[in-house]
């Protein structure tokens, strides 16, 4: 399991980059260049996002695990429950921490989206610069259609 959602994409997009770069230089080696500063910037982003998010992100999944946790045991007590007339208790701490879940789902999905629209602008923005820069050069005659 590790090794198929860790290593695996890693080494994909370590070797998939490393031979786009090596075919970019075979036609011009700026082009080369330009595709590895951006493939090097490409490994600051995650990296940013997990900083960014990582917090709030534990904190979701430990709320979520102790909301599963209180559930499951409100529904092995759900006998004593209902003999000690529990029930308004329970389930207003359950909306209480459903509630406090919501607030974290809201935050995670906000911050997911701004690292999406980062993440897009910064794959937009180096393949306008690709675009620029292979056309200058086909402008200057260094390299043909």
């Amino acid at each position: 399991m590790f090794y198929a959602h860790t290593i695996s994409p890693i080494m994909i997009a370590l070797l998939t980059s490393a031979v786009m770069v090596i075919f970019m230089g075979r036609y011009s080696p700026a082009a080369a260049v330009y595709a590895a500063a951006v493939y090097i910037i490409g490994i600051f982003i995650p990296l940013w996002n997990g900083k960014r998010g990582g917090q709030t992100g534990m904190e979701f999944r430990t709320s979520f695990g102790e909301l599963n946790s209180f559930v499951l045991s409100a529904l092995r007590g759900l006998s004593e429950t209902i003999q000690y007339g529990m029930g308004k208790e329970k389930r207003h701490e359950m909306q209480e921490r459903s509630e406090k879940l919501g607030k974290m789902q809201r935050k995670l999905s906000c911050l997911e989206g701004t690292q999406r629209a980062v993440t897009n602008f910064v794959i937009l923005f180096a393949s306008f610069g690709m675009l620029f820069l292979m056309g200058e050069m086909y402008r200057q005659g260094e390299i043909g259609f």
